[in-house]
């Protein structure tokens, strides 16, 4: 095996686009970054849209983009498979969707529909929540409540209010539904162990333990002229015209439509699962039927379904590292920990042989504007012990900090966030050149680039369409190195094999960026 060890360093969020006065990684002070774009080999590659396996113009994530990584080939995501089936009316004879009915027909209960109020296609899709208002019509059963989170991150973040609107006029239009509660993404959406915003969203869907509202829109006004924005919106339950609420009970059926698994996942895991450290006291409720838009959460239980089978990569990057007999080590803040395992290695919820993960806890703030550094030196630490002892062949690395505190909005944080993760870049370096290692340096997809919304001077705080930087650091020889003009994120896992000399798996149809 040659070029090991080998360090793949994975930039969260860091794009490539035109200095300007909203681009926080050019504002920043990066002169490691700068240098070796300069000397190294060095190209920008895709990681939005069909590149991923996401419709066109879809700005990229941290899943499609760690999935991509690792996979060595485009992984058609979730969210165009559920269109295509809705589209075709595949969607209308959906046997998990058959049960989710029969459980509720059966036991004169309720249908709840739960999920992230959006239209960027990241984690969810208002569209498929139309679908299932109009499955349910079709199939002439009007006990449906929905449980909304609105969005504000990955959206504009005063969108929800206009969301909300086209949500309350579909229901007028085909009859069914009624919205029963209203809460910030903040809350229903937390992945990093915060059972205590976990458990206010539980509470108001399960217990009603909100603040009560006649209409949802005024949840957003309200919201807005308190200077709150969609992500953090207080938990609210939506009275009906009897003052009465809505809550998820006993023998009631649950459709999470979520096509997206990392920030969902805790909640239905508060929903579903016994004995959750940090969550005891919760009520318990009996003979649910859960039904899941994907694989969140490996429950054990009969009684939760998937609506939709993924797009399942076979042979990902690490397991081919394993079958080499490679040692290898990912590393991850809490933040981005599931994308460095669970995600790059193809949804498997277990290393394979040969391969340790490792986590560094994110800071426990309300938002990582108030911790640009958030947990980047920890994990920086603990890769150069790793690197200096050789302990490993091959090292996975997310640096989070250009995505997480570019979701804030907060220009001037994410410019000290960039800097920082830099400082990183160059102790890293330097590990590099003493252990006569490679670095190879890319990005998921693009965040940081674009912090000001250029028509609307408003914050911005959505990924982008950019391309993202792809570099490979090789000391005496990297200057022999010849890149290809132009690749996308499925070409790194052929690339890396490529340069320790393995051999690619068939399944992989991603080529190696490195000119013969």
């Amino acid at each position: 095996m040659i070029n090991l060890p080998l360090i793949l360093l994975i930039l969260d969020g860091w794009g490539i686009a035109p200095s300007w006065g909203g681009n926080a990684i050019t504002l920043a002070k990066t002169p490691n970054f700068d240098r070796l774009w300069r000397s190294c080999p060095s190209s920008t590659i895709r990681a939005s849209d069909g590149a991923v396996g996401l419709p066109e113009d879809a700005p990229g994530n941290s899943e499609a983009g760690h999935l991509n990584i690792g996979a060595g080939r485009v992984v058609h995501q979730d969210f165009p498979m559920i269109n295509r089936e809705i589209e075709s009316g595949k969607f209308y004879e959906n046997s998990a969707m058959k049960q989710v009915l029969l459980h509720a027909q059966k036991n004169q209960s309720a249908v709840n529909l739960v999920g992230l109020l959006s239209k960027t296609g990241t984690h969810s899709h208002i569209d498929h929540l139309f679908a299932l208002l109009n499955y349910f019509k079709k199939s002439n059963f009007n006990n449906v409540f929905i449980h909304l989170f609105s969005d504000g991150r990955d959206s504009d973040p005063m969108s929800g209010i206009e969301y909300i609107s086209e949500v309350e006029e579909e229901i007028k239009k085909i009859g069914v539904g009624r919205v029963a509660s209203v809460m910030g993404r903040y809350y229903g959406m937390d992945r990093d162990n915060r059972w205590g915003r976990t458990a206010r969203a539980y509470n108001a869907m399960i217990l009603g333990e909100a603040e009560k509202c006649e209409k949802a829109i005024d949840v957003f006004s309200q919201s807005y002229r308190r200077g709150i924005t969609d992500e953090f919106i207080e938990p609210r339950v939506i009275v009906d015209k009897e003052n009465q609420i809505s809550t998820i009970k006993n023998d009631d059926s649950i459709i999470f439509f979520n096509f997206r698994a990392d920030r969902i996942r805790q909640l239905v895991k508060a929903l579903v699962g016994q004995n959750i450290k940090g969550f005891e006291d919760k009520k318990n409720l009996s003979d649910l039927f859960v039904a899941t838009f994907a694989t969140y959460e490996e429950m054990g239980s009969e009684n939760i379904a998937r609506i939709f089978e993924p797009d399942k990569v076979r042979s990902p990057l690490a397991k081919i590292i394993s079958e080499n007999n490679l040692r290898q080590y990912h590393i991850a803040e809490t933040e981005k920990y599931p994308h460095v395992t669970y995600f790059i290695n193809g949804g498997r919820t277990k290393p394979f042989p040969g391969e340790d993960w490792e986590m560094v806890p994110s800071p426990k703030v309300r938002t990582y504007d108030l911790s640009p550094k958030m947990s980047a030196k920890g994990i920086t630490d603990r890769l150069i012990l790793k690197i200096n002892r050789r302990s490993y062949h091959v090292y996975v690395v997310n640096f989070a900090n250009a995505d997480m505190v570019g979701h804030t909005g907060n220009l001037e944080s994410v410019i000290q966030a960039v800097s920082f993760v830099d400082l990183c870049l160059g102790r890293i370096c330097d590990a590099v050149i003493k252990n006569s290692a490679t670095l190879m340096i890319c990005a998921d997809h693009g965040n940081a680039e674009q912090m000001v919304n250029p028509a609307t001077s408003d914050a911005d705080t959505e990924h982008t369409t950019n391309p993202v930087p792809f570099m490979i650091m090789k000391n005496a020889e990297e200057k022999k190195l010849i890149l290809n003009p132009s690749g996308k994120l499925a070409d790194i896992a052929p690339t890396m094999l490529g340069l320790i000399g393995a051999e690619k798996p068939i399944e992989m149809d991603g080529v190696c960026l490195i000119k013969e």
